[in-house]
């Protein structure tokens, strides 16, 4: 589980850290979700197997073959069943728990975008950050060469 400390990947020397021990990665997107109810759990998965699947466990895309990286996120709160969240975390690696939020409903998610964007400064480097929700359907391909194309990712290449 994604707590304090990143313990999930570590950047090859190269890509590193941009001047920091964080991992680097081209972007990073948020997704707040609800760690404690079945039904949340069941959206991750649908993420995971549908749009999510062609990102590779190094940040890759697999469609458009970017050189560029890209790590997703699912946060939540302390809440549901610590067990289940930490399996979870353990099996995909993309879980990250909001350390003192308790609150996981629809009408809290405002309460959790600081603390989001507190725990992804806190705990990568990057380029570029975007937040989206468990409805949404990304082109990681399409995203990624727009990106390029429009020159919004830094890098000494760039």
């Amino acid at each position: 589980m994604l707590k304090s400390k990143q313990t999930a990947e570590t950047a090859s020397s190269e890509e590193a850290s941009h001047g920091t021990e964080l991992p680097y990665f081209d972007l990073i997107i948020a997704i707040p979700s609800n760690a404690g109810a079945d039904k949340y759990r069941k959206q991750r998965a649908t993420l995971r197997q549908t749009w999510m699947q062609y990102v590779d466990k190094d940040g890759r895309c697999t469609l458009c073959k970017s050189r560029r990286r890209v790590k997703i996120v699912f946060v939540v709160a302390e809440t549901g069943n610590a067990t289940a969240r930490e399996a979870e975390a353990a099996e995909h690696g993309d879980l990250a728990v909001l350390v003192g939020i308790r609150s996981d409903t629809y009408k809290g998610i405002c309460s959790k975008v600081m603390p989001t964007m507190r725990y992804i400064v806190e705990h990568y480097s990057f380029g570029l950050f975007a937040k989206a929700d468990s409805d949404t359907f990304i082109f990681m391909d399409r995203l990624l060469l727009w990106a390029e194309y429009e020159r919004l990712f830094w890098s000494e290449t760039n």
